[in-house]
């Protein structure tokens, strides 16, 4: 048979293999599948087992921590994502509010907390107490 030949006929199919034969095997799912993995596995790309303490973080010792907000397909995430972003919006439109306002004492007042911040994330919760 040439190559031409041999890709039009339909290939053989192996017999069918009931429950009462011998070599019957059903398929057992190894493990339930996560939909999401702690921040160790995330962080190294491996397969996670899921909570309470998934077996790569008790093999290596390390606390199993799983957090939903950071998991991007679901809700909880997007409603943790849009409360942060409102937050900043809020803080952004006080620092411009403040700057329209021309009020020398009140810019001079927020330059000067902002300078006292250690870091941005501290500036942020600076300005988030303020609009509150």
């Amino acid at each position: 048979m040439n190559k031409a030949t041999s890709r039009n006929l339909p290939r053989r199919l192996l017999p069918e293999v009931s429950p009462g034969k011998v070599g019957y095997s059903p398929v057992q799912p190894s493990s339930k599948r996560r939909s999401f993995a702690c921040t160790n596995c995330r962080r190294k790309h491996i397969k996670c087992t899921g909570p309470p303490s998934c077996e790569n973080c008790v093999h290596s010792g390390r606390t199993c921590v799983f957090e939903p907000s950071k998991d991007r397909r679901r809700k909880e995430a997007l409603r943790h994502a849009e409360k942060a972003t409102e937050g900043y919006r809020n803080a952004l439109v006080m620092v411009i509010q403040t700057f329209k306002s021309g009020a020398d004492q009140d810019i001079r007042d927020l330059v000067d907390r902002m300078k006292q911040s250690s870091s941005v994330d501290d500036s942020l919760a600076e300005l988030q107490e303020m609009t509150h």
